[in-house]
């Protein structure tokens, strides 16, 4: 994936602080639609699904969504915003695919946790995975 200078230039407006809701000022910026769905948040301009992730640290990922996840879900681009105090620094880009294998999971360790998530007890509930920033950064970065 490729953002031009002025893709950039927009993102920079944005404020990456805090816990408000940014999917759509990033997805304005990049002149993208704003789709909020389970395993993705905007529709890229050749219509390719895409997640948006912004953190300033370690990142938190439920792992019970990945275990409920169609390989064609898994093909699902993934943005990672990198900020500092609110500030753009970078941006990775990866898959789901990729994100689950850096993760440390592989078809075995999805179908067990599948069968964890189907208990009831755990109907509602997200099981939340560290995904460190040293693993963001082994994605391809594109800022």
């Amino acid at each position: 994936m490729v953002l031009t200078k002025k893709q950039i230039d927009n993102l920079l407006k944005i404020d990456f602080s805090g816990r408000r809701k940014y999917d759509e000022d990033v997805a304005t910026a990049l002149g993208w639609s704003v789709q909020d769905e389970i395993y993705h948040d905007a529709i890229d301009t050749k219509g390719d699904k895409v997640e948006f992730k912004k953190q300033s640290g370690q990142q938190w990922i439920d792992a019970f969504k990945l275990c409920k996840m169609s390989k064609d879900d898994r093909k699902i681009g993934i943005l990672f915003f990198m900020h500092k105090d609110g500030h753009l620094t970078s941006i990775y880009h990866t898959t789901y695919a990729k994100l689950i294998k850096e993760m440390g999971y592989d078809d075995k360790s999805l179908m067990e946790l599948k069968k964890v998530a189907k208990i009831p007890a755990f109907d509602k509930h997200q099981m939340k995975a560290v995904l460190n920033v040293s693993s963001i950064r082994k994605f391809k970065r594109i800022y």
